[in-house]
């Protein structure tokens, strides 16, 4: 806006006169806790909730779904911090390593099936504390992250989803300790006990396809 029409929002609404550099707000923003801000979503959430908008992402009994995955937004070979994780890559020719250091979060999203607008909640990060070798996962942030947010956001009476990395019983039940619902997906190769539970099972299924004016919509029912 500021190359463009002379001004900007930050000036006109926040009276700041100079904007920052991408660099400057990083070396600010990097010494901050994530914890010392993390209040903000919930109070965010509040306010959506006083104004309607929270209303049109409930579902399943008035509750609300809360995607967790990992998401990247640090790489580099060159640039890295005790905090940094890394893998190292052997090219099969040479043979030589090369090392890439990352930083990933476990975000969290409220979402609802049909609708491309999301409501972000407080995420957790994955990273080293110490720069130790033996490394954070997303697994570990994701057991801190129920234990940390669960009273926090039960007031929404969530329902997690997760992909296959959270399938696994010890989570499952840390969730279920929380009082939490929870929907992850089974993959067959990791689940290959329920999936031929599933596949030998009884239940009659059908494929019921729906044309809503725009796109055709399948659903998986019992017969």
């Amino acid at each position: 806006m500021q190359e463009k029409r002379r001004r900007n929002n930050l000036t006109s609404i926040f009276g700041v006169h100079e904007i920052p550099g991408d660099t400057q707000i990083r070396n600010v923003l990097d010494q901050i806790e994530p914890e010392q801000f993390g209040s903000v979503f919930n109070e965010s959430l509040n306010v959506a909730e006083e104004h309607g908008i929270l209303e049109k992402f409930r579902v399943l009994d008035d509750g609300v779904l809360i995607a967790l995955d990992g998401v990247w937004y640090h790489s580099s070979e060159n640039i890295f911090c005790k905090h940094c994780l890394h893998k190292t890559v052997v090219d099969k020719k040479t043979k030589e390593e090369t090392t890439t250091y990352y930083h990933t979060i476990l975000a969290g999203t409220i979402v609802r099936p049909g609708k491309t607008e999301v409501l972000p909640v407080m995420g957790e990060l994955i990273r080293n504390e110490d720069g130790k070798e033996k490394q954070d996962c997303e697994q570990k942030a994701a057991n801190r992250w129920v234990i940390k947010h669960a009273d926090e956001y039960r007031w929404l009476k969530p329902a997690l989803l997760g992909d296959d990395l959270f399938s696994n019983q010890p989570f499952c039940e840390a969730v279920l300790e929380q009082s939490l619902s929870f929907l992850f997906t089974c993959k067959p190769l990791s689940h290959p006990w329920l999936t031929e539970t599933v596949e030998n099972s009884y239940l009659d299924e059908k494929i019921v396809k729906k044309w809503t004016g725009d796109i055709i919509k399948s659903a998986l029912t019992d017969g």
